[in-house]
């Protein structure tokens, strides 16, 4: 019988801590997840443009809207919004600053390396 290997890893995280002035700050990556810290402050404009890989977005404190694929969405401390691979989406309307954990799936990135597409939705742009 195989073994099977499995690792846990936890890391502590201080979202306090990981303020700068970066727009956006990576604190985890593994090959089929990315989760980082994304931050958009009341009066900024920070157009996004569609991604290659679903991804998650989880408000930890905010005032404002999502546009995804052009509708709007209200989106407050504690809203998850979801946003499919290929999606126009942007934040905007920020009344309260911005502060979201962002998980896209980097599976797909590697997986398109490898010529894989997802039968779902063969048109994701690259």
């Amino acid at each position: 019988m195989a073994r099977v290997r499995k690792t846990v890893w936890m890391k502590g995280i201080n979202i306090a801590e990981l303020r700068t002035a970066a727009i956006y700050k990576e604190f985890l990556r593994v090959p089929a997840l990315s989760l980082g810290l994304y931050r958009h402050d009341v009066g900024t404009n920070v157009p996004q443009q569609p991604h290659t890989e679903d991804e998650v977005y989880f408000v930890i404190s905010s005032r404002g809207m999502i546009a995804i694929a052009g509708t709007d969405h209200a989106v407050t401390s504690g809203s998850v919004a979801f946003v499919p691979a290929g999606i126009t989406h942007h934040f905007h309307t920020v009344t309260e600053d911005l502060q979201v954990v962002f998980a896209p799936a980097e599976v797909l990135r590697v997986e398109r390396r490898r010529g894989w597409v997802p039968i779902s939705n063969p048109s994701i742009p690259e």
